[in-house]
């Protein structure tokens, strides 16, 4: 019971992978002009739309958590595929970062929903908040959001945007721009 499968994820899970093959599509000419051919780039452009395609269908916030963090550290590592590029590894550090510092608003906005609830279901915490929400369940949910608001670059977190787009490759600039934004609102 962590996972649902119905027609809103489906159709999140359809965007996310028709995404990521776009992305696919792009990168052949891609890397082949940018003298970059490794297997593990499609390998880390699936990997991100496997994490992806799980935030948007989960509905227990530790798994959530995860899915983020499997779509993120490919997306990390893909920001600075073009090693040989010095904007490209400072785009790379620059989203790890900052996405490091969303991630652990994200993790402790779950940890005092679980303290305000009792419960990391999205069910059981809404059931919980009809009843009545502590204080503690309006700073939790605002904790994730601030982690969510990165990930989908919500002003006022969307500063780090035009660096990391700038030095990451093409096909995954188009990926992350898409991609990581819908599985974000779909759990939001």
């Amino acid at each position: 019971s962590m996972v649902r499968v119905d027609n809103f994820s489906i159709f999140f899970h359809m965007v996310v992978l028709l995404v990521a093959l776009a992305a696919i599509l792009m990168s052949f000419e891609y890397l082949s002009v940018q003298h970059l051919k490794h297997g593990e780039y499609y390998g880390l452009i699936l990997y991100g739309a496997v994490g992806m395609c799980l935030m948007s269908s989960a509905i227990e916030l530790v798994l959530i958590f995860i899915a983020l963090e499997i779509s993120s550290i490919s997306t990390y590592i893909l920001a600075g595929f073009r090693r040989k590029h010095a904007e490209s590894t400072e785009s790379s550090i620059k989203y790890f970062l900052l996405g490091s510092f969303a991630t652990a608003f994200f993790l402790y906005g779950v940890a005092l929903m679980f303290g305000a609830t009792g419960s990391t279901q999205v069910e059981t915490i809404a059931a919980a908040l009809k009843n009545g929400a502590p204080t503690l369940a309006y700073i939790a949910v605002a904790m994730m959001c601030v982690g969510l608001g990165f990930k989908v670059a919500a002003a006022p977190f969307h500063t780090w945007t035009p660096d990391v787009y700038e030095g990451a490759p093409a096909p995954i600039v188009g990926l992350m721009s898409t991609g990581p934004k819908a599985a974000a609102f779909a759990v939001l």
